[in-house]
């Protein structure tokens, strides 16, 4: 008997998919960037009530349980944390403080403008790929890169005030950069599926001495909310780790700006906040990135052997 647990597993080991399939990466990818937004828009409410401590808490320990569950490859995932600890530790401490100050972010900006800011990060992984990861420059990638940056200044709207929140939303991008290489490094001698696993454990028990000492007072209602945030980032992690597994960081970074237009077209369907002039252009040129992305011909190599770091 098929289970829904085994055929996510299957799905994320590539069991259903060629690896190396240009397309299946994209529409992981995207799948990936409009999951997220929804989160985030969860996350921003739940602010009023819960320190972004603690809810980055709550996020990961939900995934870690659902990680466990689903994928019930604890062992192998705990020898891969071993073969790699320095690797892991960091790539998941990244990414708990990028999502600490990207709540802090959201707890007095929109969304989508917090994600302009945060945004940054995968212009920052694009080079970094380049440098440390030895990844191919192609022309197109850049230039997919630059309008997806250009797509986020148009929904952040940079003025020459500078505010906490505008402060913390560029501090997350920056550690995000950081992030989305360590990633593309970890994802291609561990299984997606561990990497989820790892990735939530770590988190978890990283931000869990914070958080502990800033537990709020919660409803049926709150941590409903609470347990559907963890849920959906669970699956959105899933899809994004498996599209590492099969292209490069310079090619998939670029397509997570998908999740601004999202998150500005949830704000109107959900909070009637209609995007500006300039937030829909900038809609457009995250729009246009993601279709230069989709028609780049695939490397014929993705990296080359200082990727092997990881397996030290």
């Amino acid at each position: 008997m098929i289970t829904y647990e085994s055929t996510f597993a299957r799905y994320l080991e590539g069991g259903y998919m060629h690896m190396g399939s240009k397309q299946t990466a994209i529409l992981l990818m995207c799948g990936s960037a409009c999951v997220i937004p929804v989160v985030d828009t969860i996350a921003k409410a739940l602010t009023e009530v819960a320190s972004p401590f603690f809810l980055v808490a709550v996020r990961y320990a939900i995934g870690a349980a659902l990680a466990a569950v689903v994928f019930r490859s604890p062992r192998r995932a705990l020898r891969s944390l071993a073969s790699a600890p320095v690797l892991h530790f960091g790539r998941s401490g990244l990414l708990v403080a990028a999502m600490v100050s990207f709540y802090w972010a959201i707890s007095s900006l929109s969304v989508a403008t917090a994600l302009g800011g945060y945004f940054t990060g995968p212009v920052i992984a694009a080079v970094l790929s380049i440098v440390l990861l030895g990844e191919r420059a192609r022309a197109s990638t850049l230039l997919a890169v630059v309008l997806g940056f250009l797509g986020a200044l148009f929904i952040l709207r940079p003025d020459n005030s500078i505010t906490y929140g505008s402060v913390f939303a560029l501090l997350s991008g920056i550690l995000s950069g950081f992030y989305l290489v360590l990633t593309r490094a970890a994802s291609l001698s561990v299984r997606a599926e561990d990497n989820v696993l790892i990735q939530s454990i770590v988190g978890a028990a990283l931000i869990a001495p914070i958080a502990a000492v800033n537990v709020p007072a919660v409803d049926l209602t709150i941590l409903c909310l609470m347990v559907l945030m963890g849920v959906l980032s669970f699956a959105a992690h899933g899809l994004f780790l498996a599209a590492f597994r099969i292209l490069d960081v310079g090619t998939l970074a670029p397509l997570a700006y998908l999740e601004i237009a999202i998150a500005a077209l949830l704000g109107w369907a959900i909070f009637g906040d209609l995007p500006t002039i300039l937030a829909w252009v900038g809609i457009v040129c995250v729009v246009t990135a993601g279709l230069l992305i989709a028609v780049t011909p695939a490397p014929s190599e993705l990296t080359t052997g200082k990727m092997n770091v990881q397996s030290r």
